[in-house]
């Protein structure tokens, strides 16, 4: 995981991230400073925009460049019915 020191709304804190291609399904999986987790979808609902759940839209635009810079980590996906990534 890479690890970035963001500045937002007067607020700092360090995310901990990695981006991965799951077979297709590009996200990234940020760990917040406070140690709780957030996943950002791209191309979701067939918009080439990153999205997550609950995130305001400002926040999903200054992390954007971060996450197109990296080369997704590639995976095969599983068949696995409990759990989504």
């Amino acid at each position: 995981m890479k690890e970035k020191r963001i500045s937002i709304r007067g607020k700092s804190t360090t995310i901990r991230y990695i981006v991965v291609d799951n077979g297709g399904l590009v996200y990234a999986r940020v760990t917040w400073d406070k140690g709780t987790e957030t996943l950002f979808y791209k191309g979701m609902y067939n918009k080439p925009e990153w999205f997550a759940k609950g995130i305001p839209a400002d926040l999903i635009m200054m992390l954007s460049p971060i996450f197109d810079l990296e080369q997704p980590l590639k995976i095969e996906p599983e068949t696995n019915h409990w759990h989504v990534p």
